[in-house]
């Protein structure tokens, strides 16, 4: 309060001043109105920030009774007479500058004791968040517990053991094998069929007969011994001979001295070897395998042949072709029996 004080009786002084300044101005010089306010103007802007904060009333009552009471002052003056007239311009623009000058430095007061905020503007950008993928493995499955075979599997290992010790010592042979040799009983037909026990391999003589085929073999494939064809037994123990001979005489040998091959039968697919066995009447034959014409009205005397009696067998053998058998011949038309592998 005191400090107000003191800048208003500092601030009458200057107005008192700027009144006489005025006064004497406007009554030795001749200058326009205008020109004297604006010199008011420049003074009282420049001074007039020391009145800041004291009431517009109070400041025109001190300054009217300043210039009263002024050493300066006519008799007339102190009556208030001429000071009302040439004050007036005076006040009214000190009033207009006092108002503005007023909220000038009561805004500016106000934003310099308006406290910082310290914010860093960065801060209010949005930040990309980071997105981060985690995969979790999927955990192990705990191990499974090892089973223990239990006394019942025990017993029942033990005993399957047991029993194929005991079936393999019941089935030895006691001694050596004894060779036999079993006559086949032989029924004629449409064709020759002989039956007979044992296991082995049959043993078959066809002096004096034209028997060509046995369980479907010719007899070109067939191993011989002491002029006997030895044909591999068949599971129903039986014997197949084509053609029927009353001569024929058929054995079963338990001893087996043929080897072990395979052998062209009939309704086969050409892979790599075919016999065709016919009467001896032929002359020449075409042979076709699959797209393939392997022999072409060829003479019989330049293909593979081997005769018995009436009846002759003819082979060909190679590799890198098959398919179906196709044979033709010329000289006669005697049945063909064709038999491949």
């Amino acid at each position: 309060m005191e400090g107000c004080q003191h800048r208003l009786c500092h601030m009458i002084q200057i107005i008192v001043q700027i009144y006489n300044v005025s006064h004497h101005i406007r009554y030795t010089i001749p200058l326009p109105h205008v020109q004297v306010q604006c010199f008011l103007f420049v003074f009282l802007k420049k001074h007039w920030c020391l009145a800041q904060g004291v009431p517009l009333r109070q400041v025109i009552l001190s300054v009217r009774n300043a210039l009263v009471h002024s050493p300066n002052a006519s008799p007339s003056n102190r009556q208030g007479h001429k000071v009302e007239n040439s004050f007036l311009f005076v006040l009214a623009l000190g009033s207009v500058i006092h108002r503005f000058m007023y909220i000038y430095h009561t805004q500016a007061n106000k934003m310099s004791q308006f406290p910082k905020l310290n914010i860093d503007i960065r801060d209010l950008t949005k930040k990309q968040k980071k997105i981060e993928f985690f995969i979790h493995p999927e955990p192990e499955p705990p191990p499974k517990p090892k089973r223990k075979l239990g006394l019942p599997y025990m017993y029942a290992i033990g005993a399957l053991i047991l029993l194929c010790c005991i079936l393999s010592i019941s089935f030895r042979p006691t001694g050596p094998t004894i060779r036999k040799i079993i006559r086949m009983n032989c029924n004629i037909g449409n064709m020759q069929v002989c039956t007979a026990y044992g296991h082995g391999e049959y043993v078959v003589n066809t002096e004096g007969c034209s028997s060509f085929e046995f369980n479907g073999i010719p007899f070109t494939e067939l191993d011989t011994h002491n002029e006997n064809f030895r044909i591999p037994a068949s599971p129903d123990m039986s014997l197949t001979v084509i053609d029927p001979c009353p001569t024929i005489m058929a054995t079963v040998d338990t001893q087996i001295l043929s080897s072990a091959k395979e052998y062209a039968k009939k309704g086969g697919v050409y892979t790599k070897r075919v016999v065709w066995i016919t009467n001896t009447c032929y002359t020449e034959f075409t042979l076709r395998i699959g797209q393939e014409t392997i022999f072409e009205h060829t003479p019989t005397v330049m293909i593979d042949r081997e005769t018995m009696n009436n009846y002759t067998a003819y082979t060909y053998q190679s590799t890198g072709v098959s398919g179906h058998l196709s044979i033709q011949g010329n000289g006669c038309s005697e049945p063909i029996h064709i038999y491949s592998i």
